[in-house]
């Protein structure tokens, strides 16, 4: 667990929520700082000494979004209200929730607007992941703070904290901290960015994202063994050629791969799968299409390679010989614009989320 006294955290990516204008976005204008656009969300409140919940599904309309700004007193300001509220610090409801059991707090949860549009983006597209809804999203985070709590003392966390999420492995016993934020702890346990770095950069809307991922694509020879087996895969029915791609697409998304090219499949097959990739929503396809640079007679564009390398996990960060080493795209070979690291982060996150992921349990 983290704590601040200083700023709101966003407890989907775990960076602060930077102050905003309030007029600014009262009039709906956008803050060029994507750390400055904030979104609250406000839902039902059950704490660790009284009865939980009864089930993980509760109904999104539960659930209420603002636009929000982050003040300077570390409190979310809701737009248009202007109502002032203190960040996971429970308030007593007029009018009870109708939940089971009923709901006589809310509270309130501050996020990126961008981590939660790369939330929504995974709710429509992730193959993998197990929030589909804003109540998962909701149920998920509201366990993990209620869970942090629960371990801390609620006297000793209560408001600004960042929740310990799951840092084991599937099917390992559970573990609880903040590896899986993947970012270092001097943007983590001191809660600055005493570091600069890929984290800080905007998620959501990246500059030449597509033309740096046309430029990273190489230009392979590919092995004559491989287009005998081409030669074979061509003449198969379309549909088992459909197949065979949802297959290897699936395999990539679930399972550990190599990075590691046996060209035994046409680079159009990959070209295909590259263009299915969740994160890369915006990416311009017109763009993709179009052959930018001439070719060496007998060489192919390598959209294997690129494929494996875009949906190369991000890595847990663990100190080595007392120094950070972050997880970087370049560690795979690839160069990509800093907010795609950002996104790849992000989206990581969200798809390893589950409502009780951190297995809360009340008292009664």
């Amino acid at each position: 667990m983290a704590r601040s006294m200083e700023f709101p955290i966003c407890i989907i990516c775990g960076m602060m929520l930077e102050e905003g204008s309030f007029l600014e976005r009262l009039n709906g204008q956008v803050d060029s700082n994507w750390m400055s656009n904030v979104t609250a969300l406000s839902g039902p409140c059950w704490r660790h000494y009284e009865k939980g919940p009864s089930s993980m599904e509760i109904p999104d309309d539960i659930i209420t979004r603002f636009v929000a700004i982050t003040t300077y007193s570390s409190e979310l300001q809701l737009i248009p209200s202007g109502r002032t509220v203190i960040p996971q610090l429970g308030y007593d409801r007029d009018q009870p929730l109708n939940t089971d059991p009923i709901a006589r707090q809310e509270w309130f949860f501050g996020i990126h607007t961008a981590c939660e549009e790369i939330a929504n983006q995974v709710m429509q597209r992730s193959r993998k992941s197990r929030v589909r809804s804003t109540a998962n999203l909701w149920m998920t985070l509201d366990r993990r703070c209620i869970k942090t709590q629960s371990q801390g003392g609620v006297m000793n966390v209560s408001m600004n904290f960042l929740p310990n999420i799951p840092q084991n492995r599937p099917g390992e016993p559970l573990k609880l901290g903040l590896n899986r934020y993947y970012i270092p702890d001097g943007c983590i346990y001191r809660l600055s960015n005493e570091r600069d770095g890929w984290w800080d950069d905007d998620p959501l809307h990246i500059p030449d994202l597509t033309s740096s991922l046309v430029s990273a694509l190489e230009q392979v020879n590919p092995p004559h063994m491989a287009l005998q087996f081409r030669s074979y895969f061509a003449i198969l029915p379309q549909e088992i050629q459909d197949d065979i791609k949802e297959l290897v697409m699936s395999s990539l998304v679930h399972e550990s791969f190599t990075l590691d090219c046996n060209y035994l499949a046409p680079q159009s097959f990959w070209k295909s799968l590259f263009l299915q990739v969740p994160f890369l929503w915006d990416v311009d396809q017109g763009m993709i299409n179009k052959k930018l640079l001439p070719i060496v007679t007998g060489n192919e564009w390598n959209w294997e390679k690129i494929t494996r390398q875009i949906l190369t996990p991000v890595e847990a960060l663990f100190p080595e010989y007392w120094e950070e080493v972050e997880w970087d795209y370049k560690d795979v070979g690839l160069v990509v614009p800093p907010g795609l690291n950002n996104r790849h982060r992000i989206w990581q996150i969200v798809e390893e989320m589950y409502p009780n992921d951190v297995e809360m349990e009340h008292c009664r």
